[in-house]
Formats: structure tokens, C-alpha cells, sequence
């Protein structure tokens, strides 16, 4: 028994060592910066480093940002933007819109905010702008 012993040891002495480590300092705030790009990403930080080094652009979506669908989500729940553009959609139908100054602006506002949520929705899915 004691020779099937020395095999498993020898073999495991055997093998190659892996590389040391590499050691790098960084301050108390780069290193928790680089611990939550990891964790959003749900990867260790050792392979969050060294997708960052030698990976250039492999990264290339950003994970959802929750917090931020959950703004836009709770703005449009808040907003009744989508039965004020039904409302409206109708009442141009029936040729029952009568266009002034307030309208305008008010259409104008509708159309930013619509762009604004856009851009959120984006940043949130981590997509570029195009």
C-alpha cells in the first residue's frame, strides 16, 4: 500500500507548478471599482482583471443595469404617457385636434421625454448609441 501512495505523490510532484502571481498595488478604491465591474459582470475579479488587460473589446455589452430599468419602469408607470399618445392618436383620427402654441410645446415635451427614456433604456442595456 505504501507504493500506491509514493505513485500518487510522485505524480502530483510531478506535474508543473503554475506561474507565481503577479502582485499589483492598487488603492482601497481602484480595487473596489474593479470588485463591482466583476461582480455586475459575475465573474471572479482575477478574470475581470485580465479580460480588462489582454481581452480589448470582449466585453463588449455591459450587463443590465436593474436600477436604472427600474427608474424608467416606475417613470412610465408615473407618467400615463402611453394613454395621453392613445388619446391623442384617437382625437387625430376624428380630426378633433385642434393645434395651438400649448399643444405644440406639450407634443414637443412628450417627444423629449420619449428620447430621454430612450437613452436610459440604452445606458441601462449597456448598448452604444447610434
Amino acid at each position: 500500500m505504501s507504493s500506491s501512495l509514493h505513485i500518487t505523490f510522485g505524480r502530483a510532484a510531478s506535474r508543473k507548478s503554475r506561474p507565481a502571481p503577479f502582485s499589483i498595488r492598487l488603492s482601497e478604491e481602484e480595487k473596489a471599482q474593479l470588485s463591482r465591474e466583476a461582480a455586475v459582470r459575475r465573474v471572479r475579479l482575477g478574470t475581470y482583471i485580465r479580460s480588462r488587460l489582454f481581452d480589448k473589446g470582449q466585453l463588449q455589452r455591459s450587463p443590465v443595469d436593474y436600477a436604472l430599468l427600474g427608474q424608467l419602469l416606475a417613470a412610465l408607470g408615473n407618467s400615463e404617457l402611453a394613454s395621453s399618445l392613445c388619446l391623442l392618436a384617437v382625437a387625430a383620427e376624428q380630426g378633433a385636434l385642434p393645434v395651438d402654441e400649448t399643444l405644440e410645446n406639450d407634443l414637443k415635451t412628450a417627444c423629449e421625454d420619449v428620447r430621454e427614456m430612450r437613452a436610459t433604456l440604452v445606458s441601462a442595456l449597456g448598448l452604444r448609441e447610434s
